[in-house]
């Protein structure tokens, strides 16, 4: 029998989306494991509740000025901080026994440096070559990476993180019709307009579907894939 994990990504805009909106979306999608970017220490709070009951694994780690990272899971797994340039990103290896394909899938949460911000564009390229480095030792175990890349598909940081990865979101279009659709907008509450938050999978896992939820109060839509291997 396959296994199948269903991974969600999230940019929580400084901890201003919408608390209870986004507890129904995790109740009501139930994903295994969700990757947060933009967590500030009130969101945290505010999810206290309910996150160690939903997810009792993983780490919800809030930065300064609100720009913190969560990851969070149902499964048990191995959680810790991969050091970067600027903005660290979070690392879980979850362990499937019992799994017909890999004993072992690795998810990244990442949170790219913004390209408009003209002074930290060497920063920015530092943390995506950080990145990609650390990609390249994992040929040998499956992995996603997750999260707001900053980037859409033209760009080089994009093409470089999916230098050998595939993009869920066309091989969803590709398999089940339609078209990608567009994550971030520059205002809450505006139509989304380009593409910039992303799930990047190992060539080896099957993408069932990857769908786009609102999440009012940010910037950016919620990011939901249906992964298999």
């Amino acid at each position: 029998m396959s296994t199948r994990l269903r991974l969600m990504t999230a940019n929580l805009k400084a901890g201003a989306a919408d608390s209870r909106c986004l507890i129904a979306l995790l109740e009501r999608e139930a994903p295994d494991a969700v990757a947060f970017q933009e967590l500030s220490c009130e969101k945290i709070v505010e999810l206290q509740e309910i996150i160690p009951r939903l997810y009792p694994h993983g780490v919800m780690d809030a930065g300064p000025n609100g720009c913190g990272l969560g990851l969070v899971l149902r499964l048990p797994a191995q959680v810790q901080r991969l050091p970067l340039p600027c903005c660290d990103a979070w690392i879980a290896r979850i362990d499937l026994p019992g799994s017909a394909g890999p004993a072992q899938i690795e998810v990244i949460n990442a949170h790219i440096i913004p390209p408009h911000f003209l002074l930290c564009l060497w920063q920015r390229r530092l943390q995506v070559r950080a990145l990609r480095s650390y990609l390249d030792c994992l040929a040998l175990r499956p992995h996603v990476l997750l999260g707001d890349l900053n980037s859409t598909g033209i760009f080089p940081a994009y093409r470089m993180l999916a230098r050998d990865l595939a993009d869920a979101a066309l091989l969803s279009a590709a398999r089940n019709g339609g078209s990608v659709q567009p994550t971030w907008s520059p205002r809450p509450g505006w139509r989304r307009m380009f593409r910039i938050d992303h799930a990047l999978v190992d060539p080896s896992l099957s993408v069932h579907s990857v769908r786009v939820f609102d999440l009012p109060g940010s910037d950016h839509s919620a990011l939901i894939v249906d992964i298999g291997f």
